[in-house]
């Protein structure tokens, strides 16, 4: 019973985050006025790219929670782990920069730079709206 609730919970998350990359790539396409012709070959790489991230942003938050709750681990095991924490940034931006060079295919100079901004506009967009459905979620009345 409990491993059905799981799965329905991960298949729910999946869907979420199928239907956030959807708005998104919808955005992204209406923001950066991105022709029709280029739109697969962009999101292909973008996705890619997100993938990446999103990968290398998991393993390092379960790396430091490992480390949190290993009361055992030594100084030399913390130290490597905090390098790799710290790290993350500089890894994420080699991955941005490697898809860069191959986005230059499918963007002009300006879309490229018009990307970052964009990005930042959406995640903004989509947390008001979250905040806006979680205040109406906590403010409707309980039975």
């Amino acid at each position: 019973m409990a491993a059905d609730a799981q799965n329905n919970q991960c298949a729910n998350r999946q869907r979420y985050l199928s239907e956030v990359r959807d708005h998104k790539h919808e955005f992204l396409a209406r923001e950066l006025a991105i022709p029709q012709e280029n739109r697969r070959e962009f999101f292909e790489l973008y996705d890619a790219m997100e993938n990446e991230l999103m990968v290398l942003d998991t393993e390092t938050r379960q790396l430091e929670r490992d480390m949190r709750r290993d009361t055992t681990a030594g100084d030399m095991q913390l130290e490597s782990a905090l390098t790799a924490i710290y790290s993350q940034k500089l890894k994420e931006g080699e991955i941005e920069m490697r898809y860069a060079r191959e986005l230059k295919r499918v963007l002009t100079p300006r879309q490229l730079l018009q990307l970052k901004d964009a990005e930042r506009r959406f995640n903004r967009t989509l947390m008001r709206q979250h905040r806006r459905m979680r205040s109406a979620n906590n403010s409707s009345p309980r039975r």
